[in-house]
């Protein structure tokens, strides 16, 4: 394009005018070339041109990927379910670019899932489930292939359990797959450690234990009790329920507990000792076929 324009000089050296330009998103990426000629008063004299090398490039569109969950950023225990979100990092003139974006975004993501179960798809603030466009597997790694609704905020996330017993690293990355034009799609990467038991302090015998599925009291705490028992409990074999029951010198059962179905993890089980006579007891906890006892004094 060629303009022939005429500008009022002036005697201070400042700009004497602009030419506004706006990058449209070109399909691929290329320098424009800007020149300005300007031919002095004097015929006899040369032209003075001056250029500027403009290179349009495509914007990078990654996805930033966080927690859903309102504490543990990088780490989920043993039995804990976590949410990772995920949405486009958009420039901020997003709001202008939307129209470019097409209704639903197709994403690639890759999850390694050692030491993973229930592993589901959801949109970003709902329990509404999405079913994937497609799922492979290649080894650990499960790669979903999914579509949603577009959005400038979170468009998604996926949620899982962690049932590793020993701590490892897992790999988690997303990448779009329908960038607008101007736009290149990247991929996003991001890892979170399952930190298994490795946090309680188990001797090796509990820790065979727990590798065999068996479910297992880590402590009873306070022991010496007044009003209240806390017994925390690993389950590594999910038991459909679990049993507790408290029972005098003499076998007398004199209080008892049954838990629903326990899928893995590690639970606290709170005992109200109210009304019980202070004295020796025995805490017998039993689940699938795992049966535990242990002494208890309750002092007041």
């Amino acid at each position: 394009m060629l303009l022939n324009c005429t500008f009022t000089t002036t005697n201070d050296n400042s700009n004497v005018g602009y030419i506004d330009i706006r990058h449209k998103a070109p399909l691929f990426e290329s320098d424009v070339v800007f020149s300005v000629e300007n031919p002095m008063l004097n015929p006899t004299s040369s032209v003075i041109t001056s250029s500027l090398t403009l290179s349009l490039k495509k914007s990078d569109l990654p996805f930033v990927i966080g927690s859903a969950n309102s504490s543990g950023w990088g780490w989920v225990t043993y039995g804990q379910e976590k949410s990772l979100l995920f949405g486009l990092k958009l420039p901020q003139t997003s709001q202008q670019l939307l129209p470019l974006f097409p209704a639903r975004i197709s994403c690639k993501i890759s999850l390694d899932t050692t030491g993973l179960e229930n592993i589901q798809v959801l949109m970003p603030t709902s329990e509404e489930r999405l079913t994937p466009d497609s799922v492979t597997v290649s080894g650990s790694i499960m790669n979903l292939h999914c579509t949603f609704p577009m959005s400038v905020s979170s468009i998604g996330r996926v949620r899982f359990r962690s049932k590793s017993l020993v701590q490892r690293d897992n790999a988690f990355s997303i990448i779009g797959k329908s960038a607008p034009p101007g736009f290149r799609d990247i991929p996003s990467q991001f890892t979170f450690r399952q930190t298994g038991v490795s946090g309680l302090e188990l001797d090796s015998n509990q820790l065979v234990q727990l590798e065999q599925g068996q479910n297992i009291i880590n402590y009873i705490a306070p022991n010496p009790a007044a009003d209240n028992l806390i017994i925390q409990y690993i389950v590594a074999t999910p038991a459909e329920n679990i049993t507790v029951e408290l029972m005098n010198t003499l076998g007398a059962t004199v209080l008892s507990a049954a838990l629903p179905k326990q899928s893995y993890g590690i639970y606290d089980l709170p005992l109200d000792l109210k009304g019980i006579p202070a004295g020796m007891y025995l805490l017998r906890v039993r689940s699938n076929t795992n049966t535990e006892t242990h002494r208890v004094m309750i002092s007041r």
